[in-house]
């Protein structure tokens, strides 16, 4: 009977009836899904533990790095490992000219030209450096000419390592092991590939006074 002494309502006809255990049953399952993170969460505590895990494969970048000293030069090159000298960098260089005057130095500017090719003979670029205040790298000495600050990491540090210790008129060759170059991804604009061990030709023409 209901408080106000009318009937009890009628069951519906087109539902089952629900026992005590049943439905402490399905009150179970919704608190335990109340419980659960959301799939967003799911999906990245799964990622982080294939990362932790080693499930996740690594994305090849380029072939493995060459070994220089096996690596065949284009004649044209002119590369004689034995002539050159190998720095801790890995760095071979070669002083073709050595030039006269103030010497350059780890945070001195210089003004410089390049000439780059692939180790097999490839072409990669020719230039002066830098071409402006826009440069990366590029400082402005009191003579009011712009020059590229060696050892700010601004450019390639193949080209940082070369440059040290070279003075105005000296030219050298410098052989550039990936890892001071474009490294494993290789150049933005693709001409240089990933692991490319690249040769240039340094001319300093100027330091900064």
């Amino acid at each position: 009977m209901d408080p106000g002494g009318g009937r009890e309502p009628s069951a519906d006809p087109g539902v089952s009836p629900v026992s005590p255990s049943e439905a402490a049953e399905e009150q179970a399952n919704f608190d335990m899904t109340q419980r659960l993170p959301p799939p967003r969460h799911a999906f990245q505590a799964f990622l982080a533990l294939s990362l932790v895990f080693g499930c996740a494969e690594d994305t090849p970048t380029g072939p493995e790095p060459p070994d220089i000293t096996t690596l065949e030069f284009a004649p044209e090159l002119g590369i004689d490992l034995a002539q050159m000298t190998l720095t801790p960098t890995g760095l071979y260089y070669q002083d073709l000219v050595v030039g006269e005057g103030l010497r350059v130095g780890v945070s001195e500017g210089a003004q410089f030209s390049y000439q780059g090719w692939l180790h097999d003979g490839t072409d990669i670029e020719t230039g002066v450096y830098p071409t402006g205040p826009f440069s990366p790298g590029a400082i402005q000495g009191a003579d009011g000419e712009w020059y590229y600050l060696v050892g700010s990491g601004n450019t390639l540090s193949g080209w940082d390592l070369g440059l040290d210790g070279m003075r105005p008129g000296g030219i050298r060759k410098v052989i550039i092991p990936p890892h001071l170059g474009f490294g494993a991804a290789g150049s933005p604009d693709g001409r240089v590939p990933g692991n490319a061990v690249m040769v240039y030709v340094l001319e300093v023409l100027a330091v900064e006074p």
